[in-house]
C-alpha cells in the first residue's frame, strides 16, 4: 500500500478506511453491486479473473 511508504503503521490505516466508508456510503454501495454482480455473472467473473492475472 502506498500509504506504508508514508510512515503510517498499517494498525493506523483501518480507521481511516473506515471513517472514509462512514463517509462515502454510495460508493461503498456501488461497490458492493459490483461484486454481487461479478459473483453471480459467471462471464463477468471469468472476464474479471483474466483482465486481473
Amino acid at each position: 500500500m502506498r500509504s506504508l511508504e508514508m510512515v503510517l503503521k498499517e494498525e493506523a490505516l483501518q480507521p481511516l478506511v473506515n471513517a472514509w466508508k462512514n463517509t462515502n456510503p454510495n460508493i461503498v454501495k456501488l461497490w458492493q453491486a459490483e461484486d454481487n454482480a461479478v459473483i453471480t455473472e459467471p462471464t463477468a467473473k471469468a472476464l474479471l479473473l483474466k483482465r486481473t492475472g
